[in-house]
């Protein structure tokens, strides 16, 4: 999980590590106080690792300290679907005959009943058609792509880091460079995402298994009807146990097997597909 250079958040933010000092110091004389079988655990669930090479603060001990209770990261469907896909939050009020569905999702499982309906479909593909259709003007204006709306739209949205794997997205892309287009769409922000997200069809969630906090894009995309293929970590486990193992793309190795993956490696062991 994520850590900070102690040096780091001294210089920067100090009185913040006055604090965070004073939490560390009192949560370890509560567990060794009330907890003396985890005395040789305690370097592991401190707060401050004191690791003479690289001393950090570990901010998810931080997060535990201050309260056992875990939340998941959310999105409100109020600004993700009703404001920016008028059109689908349309048909689903007109086929529940409501829209308290604005401030109570769960009442979306209750389209389940028409999952066989042809009108249905036909609705909800024309909703999705004008989202591709303004995306499509979008990149064209941006970045001189022209992209069909009738094609396959394949989208990640997260920043650039080494565990968000865009490089695995790459090498896919430069395998199958002569059948598809790829287009980076400059300047992302809230505008953008609201056409971007309602646009897609799949979207790639893949980060390494056991390193995403949470992350939230992946619910506005499927919240908006985008099908979804990504590693079973971070607030993809929740969406796959809401919408269904057999509407999910489950991608990649699950967190407990990474740390074996990754000794595989470092012995020789690993055998990359060959077409990389």
């Amino acid at each position: 999980m994520e850590k900070w250079s102690q040096a780091v958040m001294w210089k920067l933010l100090p009185r913040h590590m006055e604090i965070i000092e004073e939490i560390d110091k009192r949560f370890i004389a509560v567990v060794q106080s009330t907890r003396p079988d985890l005395e040789s655990k305690l370097s592991s669930i401190r707060v401050l690792d004191h690791n003479p090479q690289k001393p950090v603060v570990c901010m998810a001990n931080l997060c535990v300290v201050s309260s056992h209770t875990n939340k998941t990261n959310g999105i409100t469907p109020r600004r993700w679907l009703r404001f920016c896909s008028p059109e689908l939050s349309h048909i689903i009020t007109k086929w529940l005959k409501t829209d308290k569905w604005v401030t109570n999702l769960d009442l979306l499982t209750k389209l389940r009943q028409f999952a066989d309906n042809e009108e249905l479909y036909a609705e909800w593909e024309s909703a999705k058609m004008a989202n591709k259709q303004r995306l499509a003007q979008y990149v064209m204006c941006v970045t001189g792509v022209s992209i069909d709306p009738n094609s396959h739209f394949d989208t990640q949205v997260k920043r650039i880091h080494e565990y968000k794997r865009q490089l695995l997205i790459i090498l896919g892309t430069v395998y199958r460079y002569k059948k598809i287009k790829v287009v980076l769409v400059p300047n992302y922000n809230v505008s953008v995402a609201e056409m971007l997200i309602l646009g897609s069809e799949l979207s790639q969630h893949i980060s390494t298994a056991g390193m995403e906090a949470s992350g939230t894009s992946n619910v506005k995309f499927a919240l908006n009807g985008c099908l979804i293929i990504g590693t079973l970590d971070g607030a993809n486990v929740e969406i796959r146990e809401e919408i269904g193992e057999e509407n999910f793309f489950l991608f990649g190795a699950r967190a407990e097997e990474v740390s074996r993956l990754r000794e595989e490696r470092e012995n020789g062991l690993f055998k990359p597909d060959p077409r990389f």
